[in-house]
């Protein structure tokens, strides 16, 4: 097997860790279903496969086999072909929460904003413009008398009626798809 660098894997450790705190992510419930006999342990390809489902962006498959090579377990009472041992790499990654916070400046996020990791706030300029063409539109279908509410309503309904929701509509809301339509 390759050689691989300590360095790299506590890196590896604590890029994890920073992504798995704020997003509250215990990372062993991502290995059950390749450890039906709960022994510990799965293969290799299992380890990566368990990492990908965890949904953190930019590990290399390098990066993968280093962790995996790592948390890897020689011996007799190993049984190829699950050699690497996930439990003490859960047990490495969920340190976070005993411990605490990750380092401050490594968050990429607070636990609040974890949905919006995708927003990109525009320009000052363009939020103007955008502004001033809301506000026009506004003005427009208040002078012409037109009313969205009954264009969207048919779509307001929740897709699966819920005896746990008070009401059947879902609040105003429509999806993207359902706005390009209309």
């Amino acid at each position: 097997m390759a050689e691989y660098d300590e360095d790299a894997v506590t890196d590896l450790i604590s890029r994890i860790q920073v992504f798995c705190y704020p997003r509250r992510i215990r990372v062993k419930e991502f290995f059950n279903d390749f450890d039906p006999l709960r022994h510990g342990r799965c293969t290799i390809i299992n380890f990566a496969r368990a990492l990908d489902t965890l949904g953190m962006q930019g590990l290399t498959d390098e990066e993968v086999d280093n962790l995996a090579e790592h948390f890897t377990e020689h011996g007799a009472h190993v049984a190829p072909p699950q050699v690497v041992n996930y439990v003490k790499f859960c047990e490495a990654i969920d340190r976070v929460f005993i411990e605490g916070s990750p380092d401050e400046h490594l968050m990429s996020c607070s636990p609040s904003s974890t949905q919006l990791m995708s927003f990109k706030p525009s320009s000052l300029v363009e939020e103007e413009k955008f502004m001033h063409v809301l506000h026009r539109l506004a003005s427009l279908c208040k002078a012409r008398g037109v009313l969205f509410k009954q264009v969207f309503f048919d779509v307001d309904r929740a897709p699966v009626a819920s005896p746990a929701r008070q009401s059947p509509f879902m609040g105003g809301k429509v999806t993207r798809e359902q706005f390009i339509r209309r």
